[in-house]
């Protein structure tokens, strides 16, 4: 206790004073990244390089703060390697990956919290920028040969297309750290069983589908060569959780850490079970699907009765459940599957809207997304879950 406020009495006493005098005659700003998670770890440090792309954020010598590479903090560390040769290309900005200087920022947040030297690389979740489908990160050649090379080990040629698939539950976080109450992230948990119809479709229409993901998860009983289970694989390495959502035609999964791969490497998504219900897909080619709200009695809760008011935007499922009497229901394996036909429709521009789908979405947006104080992005909703729901909406 003695030695904590001895550091913060130096921190706040000596060192802040002289970061902020040094930035008198040096202008430059430290930036703590957020490396534990995959998803934070992705988006966080692509949208902070794509509002420096296109000069949206102050121009500064800019100091990027992660632990060491192979520290437990770093959620992929070929991930954070990525990020820091793209850095290496741009004259204002330096990644610092030391777990000493990570763990003291961190410790300061409080401390430094306004002062204009420092902030936390961070996203609100409806950050328009990514729409805009900016690369920032890349792969080498050798690099893409070492991918390829284990693509052919696992059974798959340069002549199959790829849709990567993943599902979340609990086993990821209570490994994690389970010493943690993660219970408020379950309602955004999903179930492999769903996914059972749509990965059957996509193998008849000519797809390898790779199961991404926590090695953690259940395995799907489901045997075919066109479906593979890399998650649970020998294969299953830091670089080829980024390389395989890297060379797929599109990924189908929740809100969860690999949905920030497709933002990344901009590979399109169909974003199902989607929790919260005021959330939307933010990818240029993304579609997305959600979990309906019922009450305590099993009655479906329309979202149109709540997006006007902020107090239900709640990313709280065990609050969402106490406070409103509400829980998430799983999408369907009907859903799912419908969603999946029309997204290889859409990939493969096999898709067309006819004038009455076109007012549909029109009214969608002008009716319900006008009033969602969560973002203001165009929402790319699924055209089929939208006809056969469009009660919750309008």
């Amino acid at each position: 206790m003695i030695v904590g406020s001895l550091a913060k009495t130096i921190i706040v006493r000596v060192i802040s004073p002289i970061l902020v005098l040094v930035r008198k005659i040096y202008k430059y700003k430290i930036c703590l990244m957020q490396t534990d998670r995959l998803g934070h770890l992705a988006l966080n440090t692509h949208l902070f390089f794509i509002r420096h792309k296109k000069d949206l954020i102050e121009n500064l010598n800019y100091y990027l703060i992660a632990p060491s590479i192979n520290s437990s903090n770093v959620a992929n560390k070929d991930l954070l390697l990525l990020h820091i040769e793209y850095s290496k290309k741009l004259h204002n900005v330096r990644i610092i990956s030391s777990s000493a200087l990570h763990f003291f920022f961190h410790y300061s947040i409080a401390l430094f919290s306004g002062k204009d030297f420092f902030s936390c690389l961070e996203l609100k979740s409806n950050e328009s920028e990514f729409s805009l489908a900016e690369q920032t990160v890349s792969f080498t050649q050798k690099q893409k040969s070492i991918g390829n090379e284990t693509l052919l080990q696992m059974g798959i040629t340069k002549n199959d297309k790829l849709v990567s698939i993943y599902t979340r539950d609990s086993a990821f976080l209570e490994n994690l750290d389970n010493q943690k109450d993660w219970s408020y992230h379950n309602y955004r948990d999903t179930n492999i069983n769903a996914y059972l119809k749509a990965i059957k479709y996509l193998i008849q229409e000519g797809y390898t589908v790779v199961r991404i993901g926590s090695e953690y998860s259940k395995s799907l009983e489901f045997i075919n060569d066109k479906y593979i289970e890399y998650n649970l694989s020998e294969y299953k390495s830091s670089f080829m959780d980024l390389y395989l959502p890297y060379v797929s035609s599109f990924i189908i999964g929740c809100k969860s850490g690999p949905e920030g791969l497709a933002l990344l490497f901009n590979t399109p998504m169909l974003i199902t079970d989607l929790t919260a219900f005021m959330e939307i897909a933010l990818g240029k080619n993304d579609l997305f699907i959600q979990k309906k709200l019922v009450d305590l009695k099993g009655n479906i809760v329309p979202f149109k009765e709540l997006i006007s008011d902020e107090k239900y935007y709640e990313h709280d499922g065990n609050k969402m459940k106490s406070l409103y009497k509400m829980t998430y229901l799983n999408n369907t394996e009907d859903e799912i599957l419908d969603a999946t036909i029309e997204m290889h429709n859409k990939m493969t521009d096999n898709i067309s809207l006819g004038l009455t789908q076109i007012d549909l979405l029109n009214r969608y947006h002008d009716e319900f997304c006008n009033k969602n104080k969560w973002t203001s992005m165009p929402a790319p909703i699924s055209i089929s879950w939208l006809e056969k729901n469009y009660d919750l909406y309008l």
